[in-house]
């Protein structure tokens, strides 16, 4: 996936574990998290988690994170 925004992460992490196949609970349980917290991330599509937690769901996917920055003209 590629994103225009950081925004966008929480959506490519939904996507990604459902290209995965992956239930809630099973990238709950590689996190160590309840399934639940899983359902409550992905209902605000990941709004408000620590960049850690965005990490770890990351690794848990084997989603590599590709960080580019582009300082814009004024």
């Amino acid at each position: 996936f590629e994103m225009d925004s950081i925004a966008g992460i929480g959506e490519a992490l939904v996507k990604a574990r459902i290209i995965r196949k992956l239930t809630h609970k099973v990238l709950a349980a590689r996190i160590g998290v309840a399934e639940q917290q899983i359902q409550r991330y992905e209902a605000t599509r990941y709004a408000g988690v620590s960049i850690e937690r965005l990490q770890a769901v990351a690794d848990a996917l084997n989603l590599r994170v590709n960080e580019v920055f582009t300082l814009e003209r004024e």
